[in-house]
């Protein structure tokens, strides 16, 4: 048992012979070009990223170097630093209060 379908069958497509040769290579010339011109523009386009990419860069290292922060050290100045990595709250506290002691004979 099965499905039976009624046979709906089209009229066959009746071809022109004269002019079926030359527009299928007509159609296949079109792709072609068609092809071939996104192609160039998606390579144009790529291009064009690249290169302002590039100029950007370049505009970007050709500008002068901000000034320094006021406070920053010198290449090769000794500076002071603690290390609180390891403390505890109480020892940060310590080591707080000993500095500013330090700071405070100073001034």
């Amino acid at each position: 048992m099965g499905i039976y379908l009624p046979d709906f069958s089209l009229p066959p497509i009746k071809r022109l012979g004269f002019c079926t040769k030359t527009l299928d290579t007509w159609g296949n010339h079109m792709l072609a070009i068609v092809y071939f011109a996104i192609f160039a523009l998606i390579m144009g386009g790529a291009f064009a990223m690249m290169w302002a990419n590039i100029q950007a860069i370049n505009l970007e290292m050709n500008k002068p170097k901000r000034p320094r922060h006021p406070e920053a050290p010198n290449p090769g100045e000794e500076v002071m630093y603690v290390d609180v990595s390891q403390m505890n709250g109480k020892q940060f506290a310590e080591q707080k209060e000993r500095l500013e002691d330090l700071f405070k004979q100073d001034n």
